[in-house]
């Protein structure tokens, strides 16, 4: 094989490995909308975590049952996520609404729609 051959071969092989990982995560991220979930949980901590430009917010609300994020969700038409950072408090009991996955290879956490007090 001469090297023009082996750079095409090389070239194609990770074209394709691209084309699958976008197919991959577009799938998984219009998948998690499927996964709507109600579960109880005990709040250990709330916070806002910011990008380091301070261009987009979202509050992750650490629990006994894993972490959650809170932001706002054209697809759910949920605006109201600093409402919902206000009445989460560290100690209590809550039901969440949470649709998507836990996904630790892009630190994607499932999203909070609604929130009862317990």
């Amino acid at each position: 094989m001469k090297k023009e051959e082996i750079k095409d071969v090389v070239l194609g092989f990770l074209s394709i490995g691209l084309v699958i990982a976008i197919i991959l995560f577009v799938l998984t991220a219009c998948t998690g909308s499927w996964n709507q979930y109600e579960v109880k949980v005990e709040v250990n901590k709330s916070e806002r975590v910011c990008s380091v430009a301070n261009e987009t917010c979202e509050y992750l609300v650490f629990t006994d049952r894993g972490v959650f994020v809170n932001k706002d969700t054209l697809q759910f038409l949920k605006f109201n996520s600093s409402d919902i950072h206000g009445i989460i408090k560290e100690g209590n009991t809550y039901k969440f609404k949470v649709y998507g996955y836990r996904l630790r290879l892009f630190s994607i956490y499932p999203n909070i729609i609604e929130v009862e007090a317990l």
